[in-house]
């Protein structure tokens, strides 16, 4: 399929977006994934891709203690079960668990993060440190 380069502005039909979409979800091997979110805006038309959780959450251990409302850095891990090590990848992590006057997350504990508004915020714990 030969695709024709269109410029903002441009009338688009929908049969040819269509194929766009379909060229797109079989050239990035999504055919098996989320398909391809499409936001409509006053700016225009913006394809994303629609992320499975594995893109959205991840699990690590902290490596600097996590205050109220603070950041600490985040060794992350990832595997099967009873076979998780350490990726290599390191994070830095935002508070969005603590209590003002709750005691920090320390050094060691092992917890859950998510990507919210570019940021990766610490949701859950899964073993605190001592």
């Amino acid at each position: 399929m030969r695709f024709t380069r269109v410029r903002p502005g441009d009338a688009v039909t929908a049969r040819q977006f269509n194929e766009l979409l379909d060229a797109l979800e079989r050239a990035l091997a999504l055919s098996a994934a989320p398909p391809l979110v499409v936001h409509r805006d006053a700016s225009g038309t913006r394809l994303a891709l629609a992320l499975g959780l594995t893109q959205q959450l991840k699990r690590g251990v902290l490596t600097a203690d996590l205050a109220y409302g603070g950041s600490a850095t985040c060794n992350l891990r990832a595997g099967p079960p009873g076979e998780v090590q350490a990726t290599g990848e390191e994070l830095t992590v935002y508070d969005d668990l603590l209590n003002a006057g709750d005691d920090d997350l320390l050094t060691g504990s092992k917890v859950v993060v998510a990507r919210f508004d570019g940021h990766w915020w610490v949701i859950a714990v899964v073993c605190p440190a001592s």
